[in-house]
């Protein structure tokens, strides 16, 4: 009885030491911020730009490549505009603010290929202006993006 309850034991240790060496924070490799084409589109998924057609329907956002260990990485985005939306596209889970400034996400995504991503799309009443747009992952720097909607 006594050699299996040490067996439990190592084991149990080196359980811990694996899961509290891959609980490091993920790192951020790269950060882009830029257009999404839409489904089906023939032009390039993706297009790295800081100006965003206010053109209903224009997809648009970050995409940012990790390196971690761990299966899921937490973020968390914050999301200014210059003047309040009419309309937030809340399904995702945003918070507004009561002046409908400013929406926070956060989310728990399993990195695919290292890529996590967030997109959003112009509504017909989105404000023209400067909009800014912040993101941290797991609790790490923010990774700041500023754009024009014109």
């Amino acid at each position: 009885m006594r050699p299996l309850s040490y067996a439990l034991m190592a084991a149990a240790a080196a359980l811990a030491t694996a899961t509290t060496a891959s609980a490091a924070p993920a790192t951020v490799v790269s950060a882009t911020f830029g257009l999404f084409a839409p489904p089906g589109s023939n032009t390039a998924p993706f297009t790295s730009t800081n100006v965003v057609p206010r053109t209903a329907n224009t997809n648009y956002g970050w995409l940012m490549v990790v390196r971690t260990d761990k299966p899921t990485v937490h973020w968390r985005e914050e999301f200014t505009l210059p003047a309040p939306a009419a309309t937030w596209g809340t399904d995702g889970g945003a918070k507004v603010s009561t002046d409908r400034k400013v929406a926070v996400t956060e989310r728990d995504e399993a990195p695919q290929d290292g890529l996590i991503m967030n997109v959003w799309t112009v509504a017909p009443d989105d404000p023209a202006g400067h909009y800014v747009i912040k993101v941290s992952v797991d609790g790490g720097p923010e990774q700041r993006f500023d754009f024009d909607v014109q």
